[in-house]
């Protein structure tokens, strides 16, 4: 990981601590730390559903140039949501329950299709 990427990764851990002691002001701390339970939970179980060895999948046909299925996308995405929901945090859980609506899963493997064939295209001089 890069410098820029740490950086980015302590910016968000920091706006994430922030959110949560103003949800916790609001709510009360009994408050934040149920929501955060709930969210966790429903992390745990949408991961229990999907295996880590998804990762693994996805990362295997993008080294071989081929797109993964519209199922493995959605399963991956479903994957990741879990992991973003185990995350404590407001925007991590705002991403993470933004993943489990099909329409939002679907938009985004779109966009990632066309990300990866332009990519291939560019490297390949199509």
């Amino acid at each position: 990981m890069s410098g820029v990427h740490w950086s980015l990764l302590g910016l968000l851990i920091l706006i994430e601590g922030l959110l949560l002691i103003l949800l916790g002001r609001e709510s009360g701390l009994l408050g934040t730390i149920l929501l955060s339970s709930v969210t966790a939970v429903g992390g745990l179980w949408l991961m229990r559903e999907e295996d880590f060895s998804i990762w693994t999948l996805v990362e295997i046909e993008l080294q071989q140039h081929r797109l993964p299925t519209d199922e493995l996308w959605q399963a991956f995405l479903l994957w990741l949501a879990g992991g973003l929901l185990l995350v404590p945090g407001v925007l991590t859980d705002a991403l993470g329950l933004s993943l489990t609506v099909p329409d939002i899963r679907s938009a985004l493997i779109d966009q990632l299709n066309r990300y990866f064939r332009q990519r291939w295209n560019a490297a390949h001089g199509n």
